[in-house]
């Protein structure tokens, strides 16, 4: 199950476990040919995502990150996330 405090930003999952969350951008509604890159890394602007998913379809405005059981099949640790 993923977790995550609105207040920290912070994400927590157990790993091979899976979860979905929506994303919204402010003062924007997310279209056709728009491109979300959602992306995990153990540190900055790593040249190999430990994760990375690109949404390009939306629903409602928002784009659904889904991650799966063979996504989060990661080393235990603390992780960077950046859209």
């Amino acid at each position: 199950m993923l977790h995550f405090n609105n207040e920290t930003k912070k994400m927590s999952m157990i790993v091979k476990d899976t979860g979905t969350f929506a994303l919204n951008i402010s003062n924007y509604i997310l279209a056709e040919g728009d491109e979300v890159v959602f992306t995990v890394n153990t540190q900055r602007e790593l040249e190999t995502p430990v994760i990375q998913k690109r949404i390009t379809e939306f629903n409602n405005g928002k784009a659904i990150i889904s991650l799966s059981s063979a996504d989060t099949d990661i080393t235990p640790g603390d992780y960077l996330y950046d859209v």
